[in-house]
Parts: structure tokens; sequence; C-alpha cells
């Protein structure tokens, strides 16, 4: 028991609390990931030889001196901070001179609920470093850590890339839980419950175009990283980042257009819901 207590309390590392350090991680060249605590994250930047690794630093918002810390030891631009506090939560991918700044998000998706829960993600990427930080946890986090061995990443433009297809992951899932609730609204449409069917199609609409402004990247800002990528970013891995934006709207209209058929079905437009036929017992 004794022994227990003492392995949990060597575990703890008061700077990790106060800097806000959840995760951080040291990639080399053919070697697995290590896990730093703050104080080893601080050394193993100074000692990093560029072209041979990166860190990883994963924090918490809420721990007042995480922004203090990022300034002091790894000269984070103000930019970063100044976007986190005033910008936009929407997804985009931005060229900050020779560095990549980026916002993410998680949505844990209830059709019957008006309020879905999200949790914003923001990156700052650099040659030999990637910082991200969060206010509420992100499962798209949590996931890419259960991966980091088997993917044997060797810069940090592969870690975003990565965090994007995550982001993929989340639009998916999404997708999924949308369209198997369209099917049982069109179930209660051939019950004549018309009017009831009608407000939630138009709710579910407004869900789902208000998580294509959130979660799919912005066309223009990823327009011109492609076309001017900085020099951190390896030529095959930004051409990557275009399959993963077009995947992404691919997978958000999918609901839209169940959305829309099954808007024409409620209005009684039977031709316009993708060739179906007219039931005689529905009457709009």
């Amino acid at each position: 028991m004794a022994q227990t207590v003492a392995g949990k309390l060597h575990k703890l590392d008061f700077d990790d609390e106060v800097t806000g350090l959840i995760y951080g991680h040291v990639f080399r060249t053919a070697e697995p990931p290590q896990p730093v605590s703050s104080q080893q994250a601080c050394q193993a930047w100074q000692a990093l030889v560029p072209g041979e690794g990166f860190i990883w630093l994963h924090l918490n918002l809420n721990h007042a001196a995480a922004e203090k810390w990022l300034k002091n030891h790894f000269a984070i631009s103000d930019f970063f901070f100044d976007e986190i506090r005033h910008g936009s939560h929407t997804t985009r991918i931005e060229r900050q001179g020779d560095d990549l700044f980026a916002v993410l998000n998680d949505v844990i998706f209830h059709p019957k609920e008006n309020n879905p829960e999200i949790a914003t993600l923001w990156l700052y990427c650099r040659s030999g470093l990637v910082v991200t930080a969060r206010h509420k946890p992100l499962r798209l986090i949590e996931r890419l850590l259960g991966r980091l061995g088997p993917l044997q990443l060797a810069s940090s433009t592969e870690l975003l890339a990565h965090l994007l297809e995550e982001q993929e992951e989340v639009l998916e899932q999404v997708v999924r839980q949308a369209n198997q609730y369209v099917d049982t609204i069109e179930d209660r449409l051939l019950s004549n419950h018309v009017k009831r069917n009608r407000t939630e199609l138009g709710r579910m609409r407004r869900m789902l175009l208000r998580f294509q402004r959130l979660l799919a990247p912005e066309p223009a800002a990823l327009f011109r990283l492609l076309n001017r990528p900085p020099t951190l970013a390896e030529p095959r891995r930004g051409a990557g980042f275009t399959p993963v934006h077009r995947r992404v709207h691919r997978g958000i209209e999918r609901p839209c257009q169940s959305d829309r058929a099954n808007s024409s079905v409620a209005r009684g437009d039977w031709r316009q819901a993708d060739g179906a036929e007219q039931p005689h017992a529905v009457h709009p």
C-alpha cells in the first residue's frame, strides 16, 4: 500500500500543475515518443537539434500561468494568444510568417437536443514545436494519444495533419447520427405526423449548417496555405491537407442533402424527394 501511494506521489509534477501542461512528448528520429514533464520539455527544447525531431505540448488554458510559461520558455507569438481570446472558433488553418496556426473543434452531437457540446482546440506549429491548447477536453486529442507510437510522426506538420483526420472522424460521426435521425423522421412522415416533422427538420437543418460553419475548414485560408506553404511544411504533407478538406465537405454535405430531400417530402413535393413515389395516405 505504501509503495502504491509513493508511486502516485512520484507521478505528480507540481510544475505541470502550475504551467497547465497536460501532456508533453518529445519525438526524435527512429525513436518512440517520450513523455516529458514541463521541466523536461524546457530542457529538451534547448537541446533539440534542428531537423532531428520535435516537441508537442498540450496545455489547459484554465491555468493562469500557461500563457506566461509558453512565452518565457518557447517564445510563442502574441498572435496565438490574441486569437484564443478574441478570434473566431471556426475551423481553419493559417500561415503566420513561417509558422502555422490552426483552430480545430470537437462536437458531441445529440440529435434531439438544441445545444451540442463543443470544445475548441488552438494549435501553434513551427519547426521543432507543436503547441495545442484548450479550455475543455477533446476526444480527438485522446484518440491521437492512443496512436502516437504506431504513427511514428517525423515532423510537427504530420501531427497537425493527423489532428485534422481526427476531426474528420468527428464529422463522420455527426453524419451517421444525423442520417439515422432523418431516417426516423422519414418513417414518421409516412404516418401523417407532418407538422411535427417540419419543425424537427428545420431544427436539424439549422444545426447542420452550424456544424458546417464550425467544423469545415475555411476554404480561403486553406487555399492561401496550399499556394504559399511555410518552409516547415513538407510538400507531400501540405498536399495531404487538400484531400482531408475535400472529405470534410463531402461528409457534411450528405446530411444536408438528406435534409433537403425530406424537407421536400414534408411540403408534399414528392417528385423532388429523390424520385420517391407519392404515398396517398399522407396529406400535407
